[in-house]
């Protein structure tokens, strides 16, 4: 149960040996490392997009942007949160709630891409 649980917090990180070398780091201590800078990696990535979006945008399409991201950092924060329970109570929650917020804010990233082109607005 701990290898599949394991497996499937590397899959959903997309963690392979580009990453930060996190392929040959198979102990819980160091896929921990590696999932948290998996995570700031993806948070900073993120943090550009959304500056990038908010200059190219103006008026209501700014506000509503700006609106729909805190409201996008409550809900990932949240489904993260409940992403822990399936894991044990322990060592692998801090793991599985990295790798949760490195996969959902990389996807939100890309959307997020789709607001940095003006619209004629």
């Amino acid at each position: 149960m701990k290898a599949l649980l394991m497996a499937l917090v590397a899959s959903l990180a997309g963690i392979t040996g580009a990453q930060a070398g996190c392929a040959n780091r198979p102990t819980p201590a160091a896929m921990k490392i590696c999932a948290e800078k998996a995570y700031q990696a993806s948070d900073r990535r993120m943090n550009r997009v959304y500056q990038m979006a908010m200059k190219a945008q103006k008026g209501a399409h700014k506000k509503a942007l700006r609106k729909a991201q805190r409201s996008w950092l409550v809900f990932r924060n949240r489904a993260c949160k409940s992403y822990t329970y399936l894991g044990d109570k322990g060592k692998v929650r801090p793991l599985l709630y990295k790798t949760c917020l490195s996969s959902l804010t990389a996807q939100r990233t890309k959307m997020l891409q789709v607001h940095t082109i003006r619209f004629g607005n």
